[in-house]
């Protein structure tokens, strides 16, 4: 294995490059492939492991729907993932939730903590194309508000990890490192200085 490839995991979420729940590296079909179970997913996995208020969830799923109904889309959704995913997949706590991502493996949790241990080639490993690239949800302009705004996020944390990176391996004197981390970031962004 490669320095850049990166084991399959039994059952991945990926929300980079697109948005998907694999087995095995597979896409699932069926209710996994439902855009409200991704976009919880999405949710969830971008709050780092903090309790999320089902309140602003539903906000953002379903922020033209009647209350008592959306809340019940919401339980539903719920039980979908655990059973998509396992029962631990999401913790509930009062009227809190959040995915336990030691549950469930999400390419989005796992590209935060290679950038926190500074393995900058597992980070760009992960990186497959943007945040949600193409999702989105019918009627929850809210939603793909918020998407944008962690599309954003993502790339600088992406651009910052490499130029941070680039700057470590030249200082070092490992000057094709630094050249392979700068030209993945032009690649990224061309017009960028």
């Amino acid at each position: 294995m490669s320095e850049t490839e990166l084991p399959v995991p039994k059952l991945a979420v990926r929300l980079f490059g697109g948005a998907a729940i694999e087995q095995g590296g597979a896409p699932l079909a069926d209710r996994a492939a439902h855009r409200h179970v991704i976009a919880l997913l999405a949710v969830l996995a971008t709050a780092r492991g903090r309790l999320m208020s089902r309140d602003k969830v539903v906000a953002l799923l379903w922020p033209d729907g009647e209350p008592e109904a959306v809340r019940h889309r919401l339980n539903v959704l719920l039980y979908d993932v655990r059973r998509i995913l396992g029962r631990s997949a999401i913790v509930s706590v009062n009227d809190a939730i959040r995915l336990d991502p030691e549950a469930v493996w999400v390419d989005v949790v796992r590209f935060a903590g290679a950038l926190r241990r500074g393995a900058i080639d597992e980070a760009v490993a992960l990186y497959r194309g943007e945040f949600l690239d193409g999702f989105h949800l019918d009627d929850a302009r809210e939603f793909d508000e918020w998407a944008s705004g962690e599309r954003h996020r993502f790339a600088g944390d992406l651009q910052r990890g490499l130029e941070q990176a680039a700057a470590r391996a030249a200082a070092a004197g490992d000057h094709e490192s630094a050249i392979r981390h700068w030209r993945h970031l032009a690649h990224l962004d061309p017009l960028g200085a």
